[in-house]
């Protein structure tokens, strides 16, 4: 704007003390605020916080394919072309967590032009340089470490045997955690609402579960409503891992859970209306 060249280098360092300030002074930009205030935390783009609620042992694949430390780089490139995978944790004699050699590790070795006869754990990264997870830690603290160095994969060792891998942890199982972690924090949402409304004028949550022969079953909604207490609405009906919203046309079935929301007074009443003890319909 001036046409003096003079002014880059102080603009520069200008920028740079007014970001380090702003962030230093506020953490929230203006588009992560309000989801900040929603308790959804993120770092670099991740919602990492919520990830603090699942370990990597719920999520972890167990079945790892390992390969010798002392394996030869023609076996190595043979293994990776089969297997289609992008590294393999390496194994000592006694079975010890030696290290983890990758197809990255292999090309650069070929482009080198190292003998064939070269083993895996020439080529790989070291035990002593390896990071490693253990069963007990969560997993937003496992996807920093693994961000901070750029990997893929992170071995999964006992707590007390850091020598000894149990298993491997992936971006898959990052995302299935991820999954798992919204799936508790909508749960837990949801307990704290009925918590809520469980005393707001005496009325509570009801979960009634249906079994073959109960009065509901196989009757739709619309015949059973004149038998239906005042006080209560049927919020919903869980069947096969699935949730139903109950209309005038919904069919009751055997293993329904049926969600009622009632007051405390009519929790027997409308038990017998779904349930065995009630007679007519």
């Amino acid at each position: 704007m001036s046409g003096d060249y003079k002014l880059i280098l102080p603009l520069m360092l200008a920028t740079v003390l007014s970001t380090l300030v702003a962030e230093r002074i506020f953490p929230e930009s203006i588009y992560t605020f309000k989801l900040k205030l929603k308790g959804i935390s993120l770092e670099r783009g991740r919602d990492v916080d919520i990830l603090q609620s699942v370990t990597v042992d719920e999520v972890m694949t167990r079945s790892v394919q390992t390969v010798p430390e002392n394996m030869t780089l023609v076996d190595l490139s043979d293994l990776f072309a089969q297997s289609h995978r992008h590294g393999f944790p390496m194994l000592d004699e006694d079975g010890r967590l030696s290290g983890i050699v990758t197809i990255t590790d292999l090309d650069r070795a070929v482009e080198n032009g190292l003998p064939r006869r070269t083993q895996a754990r020439e080529i790989g990264t070291p035990r002593s340089r390896l990071l490693v997870a253990t069963p007990v830690q969560p997993v937003g603290e496992v996807l920093r470490r693994m961000g901070t160095r750029g990997l893929g994969r992170m071995p999964v060792v006992e707590t007390d045997a850091p020598e000894r891998l149990i298993g491997m942890i992936r971006r898959s199982d990052i995302i299935r955690a991820y999954d798992i972690a919204i799936s508790r924090r909508a749960e837990l949402q949801h307990r704290t609402r009925r918590m809520q409304l469980r005393n707001l004028d005496d009325t509570e949550f009801v979960d009634i579960v249906l079994e073959s022969g109960d009065a509901a079953v196989n009757q739709r909604l619309l015949d059973i409503a004149p038998l239906i207490p005042n006080e209560c609405i049927l919020v919903s009906i869980r069947r096969n891992g699935h949730v139903v919203i109950p209309h005038g046309d919904t069919s009751f079935r055997p293993g329904d859970t049926v969600t009622a929301f009632v007051k405390r007074s009519d929790i027997e009443r409308i038990q017998n209306c779904l349930r065995s003890g009630a007679t007519s319909i």
